[in-house]
This record gives C-alpha cells, structure tokens and sequence, in this order.
C-alpha cells in the first residue's frame, strides 16, 4: 500500500478488525462490547465465545479476526486467577514463546495463582524453582508481583508498551508464526536453553558436580547420609552462584563525572536517587537508593539484591519502588525522587503504562506516593545517579537487603563529598 509499508491489503485488513476485538476486550463498558455480549457471548469473554451460524455479518468478521488477538496477546500477572501456567502465554519476552518446562505434575487448568503467596504478593520461590527449568524459573521470578494482587490484565505482547497497534498486528501476520508451529518453536525454545546452560560457565559447573557426585561416593562407601541424585545439580548452580556473588565490585569516580554534578534539592527537601544493577552471570539484579537532605548531608542508603527481570526497565521501576517504600519507612514527607530511566519516569508522570511489563509496579509507586505531602519524580542523567549506581552493584555480595543510616558505606563517601563540592 504504497509507502505504508503494507504489502498484503487482505492481512491489513485483519489488523485493522483485530484492533476493534481489542478494543471490545479493554473497554466492557462500551455499547458496542455490552450490545455483542448480550447476544452472542453472555457467559463468556470475547475470546471464549462459540462460533454461530445467525450472528451478523459484523459479529462474523470479529470471530474471523480474534485468533489475531490471540497469537499476539500476553497475560500481565496481577493475581494469578485468570491465568493457566501450561496454555496461556505470560512470561515476558515473544508472545509466540509458551512454557517449555515439562510439568508433568501440572494439570492442563492450573492457574499462576498457585505459584504466588497472595498475602505478601511474591512468587513462591521453592515451588517455581522446583517445578520449572532453570532458566525459565529466573524468567518467571523476574515478573514483577504487587502486593495489592490487582487483577490479571491482557497486554499486546508485540509493542513495549503493551498497547495494540495495527502495523505491529499486521508484522505479526506477516511473518507466518501461528499455532501449528508451536511445537517447532517449542523444540527450538529447549535448544536455546540448553545452549545457555553449557556455554554459560559450563566448566565451573562440571567441576563443581563431579566435586558433589565424589561426595556422594564417599557418603555410600562410608554409610554416611547422601544427598537426593536430583539435587546435585541444583546445588552445583547455587554453589556457583555463591561464589560469584562475593566477588567485590570495585568503586571508582569515573573521569566523566568533571563536567557533571548532582544537585541538591530545595529547602526542607530531601532527594532519593534510585538505580538497578545487572548481575547476569548470576540472574540476578540489585536495587541502590540513597537518601540526602537540602544540604547535600547522607540520610540514609539501602542495597537490596533481587530477581533478574526481563528488561531493564522492570529493573529501574522495581527500584523506583523501593526507594518509595524505604523512605515512607524513614518518615520524610517532601520529597524527590530521581533516576537515570527516562522511560519510568515519564510512565509514573504521565500514568500511561498499565500494560507495560511494569506497570503493576508503575501503579503501586503512585499509589505509595500518596503517604507524603509533597512527591515529585524526575529524570538524570546516569553520571549524576553514580552514588545510587555503586550502591546497587553492592547487591551482589548480599542475600538480603542492606540499609545504612547517618553514616555512609566506607568506599562511596568518596562519591558522596564529590556530589556535594
């Protein structure tokens, strides 16, 4: 269609009608979803609704058009209710991507409910870890949880900001993926792990397991009690893990910080700069917040380690949260919070990212902020968040959060004076 881009008007065409369908699915009090549901789907949803001979033309090309929205939709995990783990699509990455994990154990109706504790809204680590490969046990702890456990939300998985698009839907056509590829995709999805898990430190891993299996031998030649044969590997990956995580991250002011300084904040203000740290050799992540008065003084500082999520952007809304939630703990009550991602920022600002991969977050942050009388967000640039940068790559020699008051951590009081002269 001349410089549009489209090439095929036939799949164009089904775009455009699969933008209705989603409309119909995020907007139910419209006349238009309220008149079609009356009638052809009361006990339903759109997406559950039989095929039927005396349904209008209309009702026809939305049924002919509604696998579309089901190729490219993506479950955004609130709950868990309305969500089965093994026939839904809800881990983040392609939405074409299903759950490659065996799950014998798993009917075909369980819901994500089951994987999270509702009362603290977290997963229930020792049951993902259990149930799932490795990594895709990283990828699921990654979701971001609230603990308001909203409701499970139906995202397009086909544009970041989870919105539909017609051009995306009509790409998502043309690219041929549908249903019967599945289990090709599937097998595909299982090599690419595998191929992760042997080039990623595959020797450490092999030296470690063969250490655990000579123990295992010697338990049995001694009488001694043995580790369960499943475990071995596990423990062999944990073990690892340990090891990588007391490897200290040095902390150096870097030459580009000359030309670039923080600035303190108005009278009777306090300013909390927020970053995330990427431990990837590990999957894990950690969070950094640092806390100082109008005068520049240190107030407080925390570093907490947490899941690997699937983007960097999960990352720096998960640590604008906590940041929210450790100075409501603190009891400051003007405050401005600032971080180096334009993308959060402009999410909390604007609230227009509901169905972002972190827009569960994005609304518990809002709402937290409601606890102080004056809050405001703001953008940086990555040099002057350097303070919170270094105290979140203090994460990775931690299994818990860490929290600092009135005196700083040793090696960033360097960066801290450097800030404030």
């Amino acid at each position: 269609m001349g410089g549009t881009g489209f090439k095929e008007i036939e799949k164009f065409n089904d775009a455009l009608l699969a933008k209705q369908v989603w409309r119909m699915i995020n907007n139910p009090n419209s006349l238009c979803h309220r008149v079609f549901k009356a009638r052809f789907f009361p006990t339903c949803s759109i997406l559950e609704a039989k095929d039927s001979n005396t349904g209008s033309y209309a009702w026809k090309s939305i049924l002919s058009v509604r696998d579309v929205i089901q190729k490219g939709m993506v479950w955004r995990i609130g709950n868990g209710h309305d969500v089965r783990i093994k026939e839904d699509r809800w881990l983040q990455g392609s939405p074409t991507s299903p759950i490659i994990s065996p799950l014998p154990t798993v009917a075909a109706e369980t819901k994500v409910q089951t994987l999270i504790n509702p009362e603290l809204g977290v997963w229930r680590d020792d049951c993902v870890n259990q149930l799932f490969l490795p990594q895709e046990a990283s990828a699921i702890l990654g979701i971001p949880l609230s603990c308001r456990c909203p409701p499970d939300k139906i995202a397009w998985g086909c544009t970041p900001s989870g919105v539909f698009s017609t051009s995306s839907a009509y790409k998502l056509l043309a690219s041929g993926v549908d249903d019967s590829q599945a289990e090709t995709l599937n097998r595909a999805a299982q090599k690419q792990f595998w191929k992760a898990v042997i080039d990623d430190y595959r020797k450490e891993v092999f030296s470690i397991a063969a250490w655990l299996l000579w123990n295992q031998r010697n338990a049995i030649h001694f009488g001694r009690p043995m580790r369960d044969t499943d475990q071995i590997l596990p423990s062999a990956g944990n073990l690892l893990q340990d090891f990588l995580a007391v490897q200290q991250i040095e902390t150096t002011i870097p030459t580009s910080l000359a030309s670039q300084h923080w600035s303190k904040p108005d009278l009777n203000y306090h300013k909390v700069n927020f970053d995330a740290a990427m431990f990837r050799d590990g999957h894990l992540a950690g969070v950094g917040v640092v806390v100082r008065d109008w005068r520049g003084e240190f107030v407080g500082a925390l570093s907490s380690p947490m899941p690997l999520t699937h983007s960097v952007a999960d990352m720096e809304a998960l640590a604008c949260r906590k940041a929210v939630e450790f100075v409501a703990e603190i009891g400051v009550q003007r405050v401005i919070f600032e971080g180096d991602s334009a993308m959060v920022i402009n999410a909390l600002n604007q609230n227009n990212a509901s169905l972002s991969s972190y827009g569960v977050v994005i609304e518990d942050i809002r709402s937290q902020a409601l606890v102080f009388q004056s809050c405001a967000f703001a953008h940086t640039s990555p040099v002057c968040n350097y303070v919170a940068d270094a105290i979140a790559k203090k994460a990775k020699a931690y299994r818990s959060a860490r929290v600092w008051f009135n005196s700083p951590l040793e090696d960033i009081v360097s960066l801290l004076l450097f800030d404030v002269h």
